[in-house]
């Protein structure tokens, strides 16, 4: 699955060669799915089974990557480690677009953010101009408080409970 990534790099009918084995380990190492190379897809859990696509995208040596919903049915140790790569890998010089609900880790890995709202721009800028009480309760409808979090200075997101359920 892996060394599909591969296969922009092949010529026609020729083989995997040296770059392409090791860019397949690399990829395997950084989203620590190297135990899985030799186990079928089909045998991996939902979580498995978005390290070894992610893993997939590195193996191409893209120069851009764009990734919807990269740490679905992960826990928060792979989350983060994905998170992590996808954000050292921007700083290396490659082009990452995250598609993401989670709006703390966005705020907290992102330079920008572009929010959408039914299809249109609500807002576009830093985490700290996108993310604000009026903008965010405007987009989902629903009152929220935006603060600093303290442990990672970005913005951090808490729904609030609604007017009829306080008063519940």
């Amino acid at each position: 699955m892996v060394a599909m990534g591969r296969y922009p790099h092949l010529g026609p009918l020729s083989g995997e060669g040296d770059p392409d084995r090791e860019a397949v380990a690399a990829a395997l190492a950084e989203c620590d799915v190297t135990e899985f190379a030799s186990r079928d897809v089909t045998t991996l859990s939902g979580g498995e089974s978005q390290r070894v696509r992610i893993a997939r995208a590195l193996a191409q040596q893209p120069q851009a990557l764009v990734l919807d919903e990269p740490t679905n049915s992960l826990d928060i140790r792979h989350e983060m480690a994905i998170l992590e790569l996808l954000r050292r890998s921007a700083d290396s010089g490659l082009t990452v677009i995250v598609v993401t609900h989670n709006l703390d880790l966005a705020a907290r890995f992102a330079d920008r953010l572009l929010l959408l709202s039914q299809g249109t721009v609500a807002a576009e800028g830093t985490p700290g101009e996108v993310m604000t009480d009026s903008t965010l309760a405007g987009v989902y409808a629903w009152p929220v408080s935006v603060a600093t979090d303290p442990a990672s200075g970005t913005p951090r997101v808490t729904p609030l409970r609604t007017r009829q359920a306080q008063q519940e």
